[in-house]
């Protein structure tokens, strides 16, 4: 394992997300004032989930869309560099606060992504003049609306802030903070986050800092821990992987045939196994042909609604659809929004 990583782990279309990334979204309101849980129930999000509670990707996407659209709050994921620590993320969280350095700390993180299942991914590269960053990875094509990327990736940021404070002390750790979204006029409140400058409207969202801090020691190191930990991510890893291993195969499988998403026949064909093997390994998996496929269908609906000029009606057809209203019925119980709605709330983030 490098001790300096520059892998990227990308977000996965994950079906389900840690209830963490709901709850601590009402936490953060609550700490406004403002008490967001009566609104789950709309998207099928039980208003009593738990940290560990597997949820739907998209509902919960959905309503965080939802809640940031009807109650904005100017440096809401700011709230984040106490609300959510690495001991919240259970035992990947243990991995990365025993690590040797912080160099090491990250490497794991980047590692063992896919068991958080973010949606952003990150990547650790060399900036030059003695400079690393640490980048948001954003998904391709975005799933959620220009707002609620932004308040992802102040969120994921001032959380890194927080981890490096707490992971190696006080003081100045970051010599530039960059975001790709416009300035939202809290300069002091984001300068006491990062303390460090700020930048805004920016290619890309990252932190930059000396890359000597890479070889800085973590303030909890504890290598027979981190040991225990690190085999049991991996066996967790691997069997997140094997149970995923049909559904995501199927899913890559359609997105690199958008114009001609294949039947479960075909599809089977082409994956080398008779249909009816196909569909018992997805039923195995927690899925089905149908599911995965409206899944896809919603992904690209997303990706011509924000990168084309095409009419609603045109890109029903394109997926597949018999007519716009059928379209529209399969968008909004996926997205909770009409594909007009959806369409209406992206913009770019610059």
């Amino acid at each position: 394992m490098p001790t300096h990583p520059t892998e990227i782990a990308t977000a996965e279309p994950w079906d389900t997300v840690p209830g963490i990334q709901v709850t601590k979204v009402v936490e953060a309101f609550g700490r406004l004032g403002i008490d967001v849980s009566p609104t789950m129930a709309a998207f099928g999000l039980p208003a009593d989930a738990a940290n560990d509670t597997p949820l739907p990707f998209r509902q919960s996407a959905a309503w965080i869309d939802h809640v940031l659209t009807t109650f904005p709050q100017r440096g809401l994921g700011l709230l984040y560099t106490d609300l959510l620590t690495q001991l919240d993320n259970g035992i990947v969280g243990y991995t990365i606060l025993s690590s040797d350095t912080v160099g090491a700390a990250i490497s794991e993180r980047i590692r063992f992504a896919a068991l958080l299942r973010p949606y952003f991914g990150v990547a650790l590269r060399d900036a030059g003049d003695g400079m690393s960053e640490v980048v948001v990875i954003d998904r391709d094509p975005p799933l959620v609306s220009a707002k609620t990327r932004a308040f992802f990736m102040e969120r994921d940021l001032a959380m890194f802030a927080g981890a490096a404070r707490r992971m190696i002390g006080p003081g100045r750790h970051f010599e530039q903070v960059h975001f790709a979204y416009p300035d939202p006029q809290l300069r002091d409140r984001y300068h006491e986050v990062f303390g460090c400058p700020v930048r805004f409207d920016q290619p890309e969202s990252l932190i930059r800092f000396r890359t000597s801090l890479l070889d800085q020691p973590m303030r909890h190191a504890h290598s027979e821990a981190h040991a225990i930990c690190e085999t049991q991510c991996d066996v967790l890893l691997a069997r997140m992987r094997e149970r995923a291993g049909t559904a995501t195969a199927l899913r890559r499988l359609m997105l690199r045939r958008p114009k001609t998403l294949p039947d479960l026949e075909s599809a089977a064909a082409t994956m080398g196994k008779s249909s009816r093997t196909l569909r018992r390994q997805l039923q195995d998996e927690g899925t089905s042909f149908t599911e995965v496929l409206a899944d896809v269908r919603t992904v690209l609906a997303c990706d011509y609604m924000r990168a084309t000029t095409l009419g609603i009606r045109d890109i029903g057809r394109l997926l597949g659809y018999a007519d716009e209203s059928a379209f529209s019925r399969a968008f909004k119980r996926a997205m909770k929004q009409t594909p007009r709605e959806w369409r209406n709330g992206q913009g770019a983030l610059r």
